[in-house]
């Protein structure tokens, strides 16, 4: 069942708020606890370090410098990247046992 957000967009009964105007909270929450350091680190977002500006993730793979778009300030990217192995059990090997 789909209802509407408070922005006017459908959303579904199980949501507090649309997918959009979700990720704008989850980004002004994190805004919000890092703005008084000299960095915002998080999993998710590339915001700003000077004013929060939210970047789009797809074509930042590398670390690099930027300047921002809404204070025109540059501030440094830095990406991490976390690597995890997962291993399954094929099917054939187990008849063997």
């Amino acid at each position: 069942m789909k209802d509407k957000c408070v922005c006017g967009k459908e959303k579904y009964d199980f949501q507090e708020l649309c997918w959009s105007c979700d990720e704008k909270k989850e980004i002004i929450n994190i805004w919000e606890y890092a703005k008084d350091n000299k960095e915002v680190t998080n999993e998710k977002y590339v915001l700003c370090p000077y004013c929060g500006l939210h970047y789009g993730e797809d074509d930042l793979h590398e670390s690099t410098t930027l300047t921002c778009d809404g204070c025109g300030k540059k501030f440094k990217l830095e990406v991490n990247y976390d690597i995890r192995y997962s291993t399954y059990q094929i099917e054939e090997e187990l008849k063997c046992l």
